[in-house]
């Protein structure tokens, strides 16, 4: 909010340049509330780079993306990480090839758990579990999310307790 910080309501925030992020967590104890903060827009950000694995990682709590590959990534392995609480996709690749997407566990995110988006061809998705990813304001977050991006092989994927659908394609994502 942009109210001062002695005026915040219940549930809100503010940050002041020079003096830092004012938090009204409500009650009389703020040591018995819980307060999770990410300062981190993604846990992985990468443009344009081949032959990158991420494996084994905890992402949890960023400001966007937890992994997003764009712009002609290619030949890239996202495989055993567990991912919750992104702001935006779990895991998201945007114009990228061959790119394998395997035994993760993708949850509680604010949009889809997985996006292929944009020209993402030729990738693996399998063997993924995908849930809890819901939107806090409109109805649309899926397990799997598909959208302009086509021939590729989506199997073996548990996908459950999503706000929408667990897998959905959009208009140009074809062969899949």
């Amino acid at each position: 909010t942009s109210v001062s910080p002695g005026s915040l309501p219940v549930g809100a925030f503010t940050y002041v340049a020079g003096q830092g992020l004012y938090v009204n967590l409500g009650g009389d104890n703020p040591g018995l509330h819980e307060a999770l903060v990410s300062h981190r827009g993604y846990g992985f950000n990468a443009a344009t780079r081949s032959w990158v694995n991420i494996e084994g990682f905890e992402i949890a709590h960023t400001e966007s993306r937890s992994i997003f590959l764009t712009l002609d990534c290619t030949d890239m392995m996202i495989t055993n990480n567990h991912i919750t609480f992104s702001n935006s996709y779990g895991i998201e690749t945007d114009d990228a090839e061959r790119i394998t997407i395997a035994q993760n566990v993708i949850s509680d995110n604010n949009y889809h758990g997985i996006g292929l988006t944009d020209g993402t061809n030729a990738c693996l998705v399998r063997d993924n579990e995908s849930f809890r990813n819901i939107d806090p304001v409109v109805r649309r977050a899926n397990g799997i999310y598909v959208r302009g991006s086509y021939e590729n092989t989506i199997s073996g994927n548990r996908l459950h307790d999503n706000q929408d659908s667990g897998m959905m394609f959009t208009s140009g994502s074809d062969y899949n």
